[in-house]
């Protein structure tokens, strides 16, 4: 079981991950950014009551020195959380000021997550609606769509496809033009990706597909859990690695948290409202999910000086 009240901790550590880079945001500076981020998020964790130990977070491909897998945070005498985090995922699309940048964690019981390396990550994930397809890493393209064709009742043509717009995925688009999909290319940020086959977004896609990260992956495989649908992955440069499930990814418990850093397809960005006095106030929009029981939360707060307000 998870310590009760976990969600509003989850929340409170996305939401100063996000505010700590709204003064960052479309300054092109992306390692500035993400320290930020990752420098507030440390700090929340840090005071927490729990055992709190790193299971994926920020790593080689960051440079990073916090918050990476097998750090521990909080207090080794707490509960034994395991953590997978992403401070500011999208820093590209935040130092761009471009949309869908998140700041984004998610907790579970220890052993709840499944601990992966800051390598890519081969994903494919449907939603609710397509769960029964059974789409797998192991089958081409073509008969994916088949069967999630057959599941959801409605022609190829007619499916969405959404992946990340990289040179690697070019072979992959074009076997999709040819089924005549309806593509839909995203710059970054494959949690937010993932979460858009789910009903959590208006016109939801059907299928996600291609290579990302792997903290990504596990962040998305938590969401999932809570909200339903089915996911596949396999850790790449290990041609024997087997296909990880949903069930793999996480057998916990979880509860997840993302905030908006900019807005986007999923949440909107934080904002700054009107100065009172000599202090800033800021707005947040937030998605809080639990996995027992399945819960999803919209969260907006106002935050001022040391307090904040939701509504």
């Amino acid at each position: 079981m998870l310590p009760p009240n976990l969600w509003a901790q989850a929340l409170d550590i996305s939401q100063q991950g996000a505010l700590a880079v709204w003064d960052m945001v479309g300054k092109g500076q992306e390692k500035e950014a993400d320290k930020k981020a990752v420098d507030a998020m440390q700090n929340r964790l840090n005071a927490l009551s729990f055992d709190v130990r790193v299971v994926a977070g920020e790593g080689e491909r960051d440079q990073a020195p916090l918050l990476y897998k097998g750090q521990r945070l909080g207090h080794a005498e707490g509960t034994p959380l395991d953590l997978a985090v992403d401070p500011l995922e999208g820093t590209l699309l935040a130092s761009h000021g471009k949309k869908n940048a998140l700041s984004v964690l998610s907790f579970s019981t220890q052993g709840g997550l499944i601990s992966v390396p800051d390598v890519y990550m081969d994903k494919i994930a449907v939603g609710p609606q397509g769960a029964q397809a059974l789409v797998s890493l192991d089958y081409s393209i073509e008969e994916n769509i088949s069967r999630l064709s057959h599941t959801l009742k409605k022609p190829p043509h007619a499916i969405a496809v959404c992946l990340l717009d990289r040179p690697r995925h070019q072979g992959l688009v074009e076997r999709l033009r040819r089924l005549q999909c309806r593509i839909h290319l995203i710059s970054d940020g494959d949690v937010v990706g993932i979460l858009a086959t789910t009903p959590l977004v208006a016109n939801p896609i059907d299928l996600y597909v291609g290579t990302g990260g792997s903290v990504e992956g596990v962040l998305a495989a938590a969401a999932l859990k809570c909200v339903g649908g089915a996911m596949e992955a396999r850790l790449t440069g290990n041609p024997s690695s087997s296909c990880l499930t949903l069930k793999d990814l996480a057998p916990g418990p979880v509860v997840f948290s993302a905030t908006g850093v900019t807005s986007g397809t999923l949440l909107e960005g934080v904002t700054q409202q009107k100065q009172i006095f000599d202090g800033a106030i800021f707005s947040t929009h937030s998605l809080v999910l639990q996995s027992n029981p399945p819960s999803a939360h919209w969260v907006r707060a106002i935050h001022g000086t040391n307090k904040a307000t939701v509504f």
